[in-house]
């Protein structure tokens, strides 16, 4: 992601990335490339601008790659490797290689999905640019088999080295990978992604008791308050149709596909935060200083209800001090306040943001795992920097 920086097409981030100016005709060729291309695990084009200098611009995915954060365990490996074969393969079958497939390229999408970026130096498939892509995939797999238990260490190694030998092709690769995933899986370690943490937040449990939660305004700390059981506990369906994917050859169940509401922005920019909006329950308590009168973004925990920030906020959940509770963090647009929650409130209480602070160019919050917890990433039009309390 070294030179991309973030932008925003009305209600859509986006990537940016400019030319080198003293070669342009990369970045033109990718754009041209992109215009062709259709599939779930390659950026997206938007846009190429014409400029001094020119510019690319894809649908934003996120600013993690398998560089910086790669699958860890068995199964996240296995998944991803296969996912990105199958990606290879099916550019293979379209006539054209990657040309540059290393970890740095492949950025970490919803659900953890891998979407190839990096396609400015692809060229026509023969035999040499085939060879020189499953080179690159036997490199992958050598870099994330490090550490793979012992028994999925040896079987990687063993692909790596026939696909670096030519024994293998890209499909073939992404088939044997896959299989690896039949045999009995490893105790799975849960990992939230921004898209799977927008899912749990809509999933209501039958029967259970309903709270609001609230952002204080305008106070400069928010507030969450506690719940009111007589509110009513049905939660709007929030089913949505996939996203029609290319042919491949790894089953969905390797890599779930991603889904996105109708209404939503594409699937690389939907935030953990995406906004359930029903009629206001008739029954909330009338507006103070410290509730508000509406919820804005509705979340669901422990079958409860809550209403966090005014609508269009953007919220996420992480573990944000490795208590292993997931709770909310905010960022209130009007006044770009980011807010940190370390718990939810108890019925008829009030509870205080952990930390928040005014980030003036704040556009969107990301939960970034690390260690089995989360960090809270701020981004901004050219960036994005870790939030802490004195951020």
């Amino acid at each position: 992601m070294s030179g991309i920086t973030v932008g925003r097409v009305g209600d859509e981030l986006i990537a940016v990335k400019r030319a080198d100016p003293d070669d342009p005709r990369r970045c033109r060729a990718e754009a041209d490339l992109l215009s062709r291309l259709d599939h779930p695990g390659i950026v997206h084009l938007v846009a190429f601008v014409d400029g001094d200098p020119a510019e690319l611009r894809t649908r934003y995915v996120g600013t993690d790659t398998w560089a910086r954060t790669p699958p860890t365990t068995d199964d996240a490996i296995v998944a991803g490797l296969a996912a990105v074969a199958a990606t290879v393969a099916d550019l293979h079958a379209a006539g054209t290689n990657h040309g540059a497939l290393r970890a740095e390229h492949v950025l970490i999408g919803p659900d953890r999905h891998p979407v190839l970026c990096g396609l400015a130096d692809a060229r026509p498939l023969d035999a040499s640019t085939e060879a020189d892509d499953l080179l690159a995939l036997a490199g992958l797999i050598r870099e994330l088999s490090a550490t793979a238990g012992d028994r999925l260490r040896h079987d990687l190694a063993d692909l790596a080295d026939r696909a670096a030998g030519g024994e293998l092709t890209a499909r073939r690769l992404a088939d044997e990978v896959h299989g690896l995933a039949d045999r009995p899986p490893a105790e799975p370690v849960r990992r939230w992604s921004r898209r799977t943490m927008a899912l749990a937040t809509m999933v209501a449990v039958v029967g259970a008791a309903v709270v609001t939660v609230a952002v204080a305004r305008p106070q400069p700390s928010p507030e969450i308050t506690g719940p009111t059981p007589e509110l009513p506990t049905t939660v709007p369906s929030t089913a949505v149709p996939p996203t029609t994917l290319p042919p491949t050859t790894v089953p969905s169940t390797a890599v779930p596909p991603t889904t996105v509401p109708s209404t939503a922005v594409p699937p690389s920019t939907v935030p953990a935060t995406t906004p359930v909006r029903p009629s206001p329950p008739p029954s909330l308590p009338p507006p103070t200083t410290s509730v508000a009168s509406t919820p804005g973004v509705e979340l669901v925990h422990d079958g409860r209800r809550y209403g966090l920030g005014a609508p269009g906020d953007i919220v996420v959940l992480g573990d944000w001090d490795c208590d292993g509770a997931v709770t909310p963090a905010l960022l209130r647009l009007d006044d770009h306040t980011v807010a940190m929650f370390d718990r939810w409130p108890e019925p008829d209480a009030t509870v205080a943001a952990q930390a928040s602070s005014v980030v003036p160019d704040a556009v969107d919050l990301e939960a970034v795992e690390e260690g089995g917890c989360h960090r809270l990433r701020v981004i901004e039009p050219t960036g994005s920097l870790f939030f802490t309390p004195e951020a």
